[in-house]
């Protein structure tokens, strides 16, 4: 009889194989509100983390390829022509919800970012202090709100390739180079996956699975690998 430990070595090689060991990369960054949360009420911060917890959740769901770090990550970040770099990331979009509160190297890197017309989104409240206590005197402009269900439904990140994904499901991608690998799973645990999917210009159905199941599209063609 095969021990459940075998099943799930073969498995994790196989993917391993498929993938090639490259893990999905985020183009987009939501930054946590550090500063904000810490400088709020407490029950205003429970009400902040709830938000920020169900817009991030939105966002996956929608398949955007995101990261989420804390507000203090932009200090050790920079900004040039090929997007936000921080270590041997870069992102090419910042979601920034309640910027209330910031650092002030933060916002120096915002203020560079908004002037040098960056896909920076602002929401939930305007920055207004710095946490060394002074006023912000620049007056940036909000353009979602995180409670916002219609705002992670429309939104696409800049210059990304729409990936729509099943509602049972949960989506990533990785860019090999030659090809492109689409990563689903199912989004309750237990459950499963299938139904409607779209990578670009690509449209294709994602056959029921339990468990992750991996398609290649190359030349315009999706297969299943796994």
């Amino acid at each position: 009889m095969e021990a459940p430990f075998e099943r799930l070595n073969r498995r994790f090689a196989a993917v391993m194989e498929v993938t090639g060991y490259k893990l999905p990369e985020a183009d987009t960054l939501v930054i946590w509100p550090f500063e904000t949360l810490a400088a709020s009420r407490s029950d205003r911060s429970r009400e902040m983390r709830r938000c920020l917890q169900d817009l991030v959740l939105r966002l996956v769901l929608g398949g955007v390829q995101l990261d989420v770090v804390s507000s203090l990550f932009l200090k050790k970040a920079r900004l040039d022509e090929s997007g936000l770099q921080y270590r041997n990331r870069i992102y090419r979009n910042v979601i920034y919800p309640y910027p209330e509160v910031m650092d002030p190297f933060v916002l120096d890197l915002v203020s560079r970012m908004v002037r040098a017309d960056f896909p920076i989104l602002l929401g939930g409240s305007k920055p207004e202090w710095t946490s060394k206590g002074e006023r912000i005197p620049q007056d940036f402009q909000t353009v979602f709100d995180p409670r916002d269900v219609a705002f992670t439904e429309q939104w696409r990140p800049a210059d990304g390739t729409v990936f729509e994904i099943p509602e049972s499901g949960l989506g990533s991608v990785i860019q090999t180079g030659t090809e492109t690998l689409l990563l689903f799973s199912p989004k309750e645990t237990g459950g499963t996956v299938s139904g409607r999917a779209r990578f670009g210009e690509t449209r294709f159905h994602v056959g029921e699975s339990s468990g992750l199941t991996v398609y290649r599209l190359k030349e315009e063609k999706i297969s299943r690998v796994l």
